[in-house]
């Protein structure tokens, strides 16, 4: 059997399948180093919630390995965890961990710290509690190793960029490949002869031009902070406005990282403190099917109210905006396009923004427009099923 993990700082969603591929159990840690941490595990029909103290991420192995074998899952079967690490560097392809690939990673972390420490800390966990089972590492950035130099370098100084390894990597690769291949499935065609625009859009958002099966440009850059109006990340920015914000407010880089990447977004044009683009697209006076949002009308006095809707509906505009002219500007780039693609939480579920970005849109008389639901543990059981046969 194949685990996959994929963590962030404070949650570790995991999925295991049998050799086939097969689901057998899927859940989440939640709150990981934080107050009111919990479990969900889904098995068989049924969904199981755990309310329990993990101070670390280490701890919530530990305990999914004592609910496998309550849940006669035998430990034994698992031949290899997959790990989803958000930034691979110059890696290509998925790699099965050695000592070797362990300090190749300490290298890229710099790359992600926001991401890849905490990640690389869960596979040394594993190595630690687990050391007869094979660990593999899958990364967001593989997949857009097909990028051309003219869509990759950004315009610095060389001896910096090639010193500091500054490039646009682009991110979600699992999420964009795992569409590509299911694309084609359903198309009945070879990857080879498809050029697709897809489009992420969940917490986090990209979009990726796909030219003949490979990934050609992608939204996101150096880090995923680039591109599109996110939940927490600003997108596309004038580098020189969080340069005037930190002079303006006294800010220290780390400062400045953290108002681009979790302060920004739909949460900083809004100013809620979460943010359910359901929530959001009610305030914005859009009919959202299968949700009731009444409770916020009386949530904020009447003041309150007219200044979040109006916020609410240019943060809509925004969004919508951001993601019409990344595709129109990919459908230049393609020149011809069979699919346009969503997936991810919002691009999935909310038949709204689909129809507001692709409303108008001049070119898509003969391009299917499909919703696909992703699978990024799928995707990285796929790759790491490789190292077991």
């Amino acid at each position: 059997m194949i685990l996959v993990v994929n963590c962030g700082s404070s949650s570790l969603k995991f999925a295991l399948f049998d050799n086939k591929l097969n689901e057998v159990v899927k859940g989440i840690f939640e709150r990981i180093g934080v107050s009111n941490s919990f479990s969900e595990f889904k098995i068989n029909g049924n969904d199981d919630k755990y309310e329990q103290d993990y101070k670390t991420h280490k701890d919530a192995l530990i305990f999914l390995f004592e609910k496998f074998k309550m849940y006669n899952i035998n430990v034994d079967d698992i031949e290899i965890i997959g790990h989803r690490i958000v930034h691979g560097g110059n890696n290509s392809n998925n790699l099965l961990v050695d000592d070797v690939v362990l300090k190749q990673m300490e290298l890229v972390n710099e790359l992600a710290p926001l991401h890849n420490p905490v990640q690389m800390s869960v596979v040394n966990a594993c190595i630690e509690l687990f050391p007869n089972i094979k660990n593999s590492l899958s990364f967001d950035t593989a997949f857009h190793h097909s990028l051309p130099d003219y869509a990759y370098t950004y315009g610095l100084p060389v001896e910096l960029a090639e010193k500091y390894l500054i490039r646009r990597y682009g991110f979600h690769g699992l999420s964009h490949e795992y569409i590509l291949e299911e694309y084609a499935k359903t198309a009945n065609k070879n990857e080879s002869e498809l050029n697709l625009i897809t489009c992420h859009l969940g917490s986090g958002c990209s979009v990726c031009a796909i030219k003949n099966g490979k990934s050609v440009d992608n939204s996101m850059g150096f880090t995923p902070l680039e591109g599109l109006l996110m939940g927490t990340r600003v997108g596309d920015l004038d580098a020189s406005v969080p340069l005037f914000i930190a002079r303006k407010e006294n800010l220290t880089l780390d400062q400045v990282d953290n108002l681009l990447n979790k302060k920004s977004g739909l949460v900083g044009m809004t100013g809620m403190t979460n943010i359910d683009m359901r929530e959001v697209l009610y305030l914005a006076d859009y009919p959202v099917s299968n949700f009731d949002g009444s409770y916020l009308n009386e949530k904020y006095n009447f003041d309150e109210l007219t200044l979040l809707k109006k916020r609410c509906k240019l943060a809509v505009d925004v969004f919508v905006y951001r993601v019409k002219k990344y595709i129109g500007s990919y459908y230049a780039i393609l020149g011809r396009v069979d699919a346009i693609i969503f997936t991810a939480g919002i691009g999935e579920r909310s038949e709204i923004i689909r129809s507001l970005i692709m409303k108008d849109l001049p070119f898509t008389d003969n391009v299917n427009i499909e919703v696909i639901k992703t699978n990024e543990e799928k995707m990285i059981a796929e790759e790491a099923l490789k190292f077991i046969k």
